[in-house]
């Protein structure tokens, strides 16, 4: 837990040193903020689903976020790095023996494969967002807090 503070707080402070070299920004609303990363996501979606050139077009509009923010790409890039480590060794480690035992050691009719096509993104991504709003009302420590609807979209 301490080692988690610590690097908080490290981001927290990396975050104002280079918010004061970041002169004449013009400051957003939080809300404001929020409402244009998320209509920069809906872009991103649109771009990835429906442009002839889905990799270049989802990448570059996905950058317009640093264009609203532009210091929010050291952000992003000292998260990434943060979260690569916990989050992907795992995987670069385990998935690759996983796959060798499965091969070779279970029959071929139960080496399952499930393609990562546009509908099951989205029927992922619509159980996802289902298991959230029961969360919303109920979890398995007991029933959550009531919040306004307006803090609820905050969050999303």
């Amino acid at each position: 837990k301490a080692l988690v503070d610590d690097y908080n707080n490290g981001l927290k402070q990396l975050e104002a040193e280079i918010g004061k070299y970041h002169r004449n920004h013009t400051s957003l609303s939080f809300k404001t903020r929020q409402a244009t990363f998320f209509l920069i996501r809906l872009l991103t979606i649109a771009a990835a689903m429906f442009s002839p050139n889905p990799l270049f077009h989802t990448l570059l509009v996905s950058l317009l976020q640093f264009a609203v923010l532009p210091y929010s790409l050291f952000a992003s890039v000292g998260y990434g790095i943060e979260t690569a480590f916990a989050l992907f060794t795992g995987h670069v480690f385990i998935f690759p023996c996983l796959k060798c035992l499965v091969d070779n050691l279970c029959p071929p009719y139960l080496n399952v494969y499930i393609p990562f096509t546009p509908a099951f993104l989205a029927i992922f991504l619509v159980l996802d967002q289902a298991v959230c709003v029961m969360c919303l009302y109920s979890t398995p420590k007991g029933v959550t807090k009531q919040l306004s609807i307006g803090r609820i979209w905050e969050s999303v």
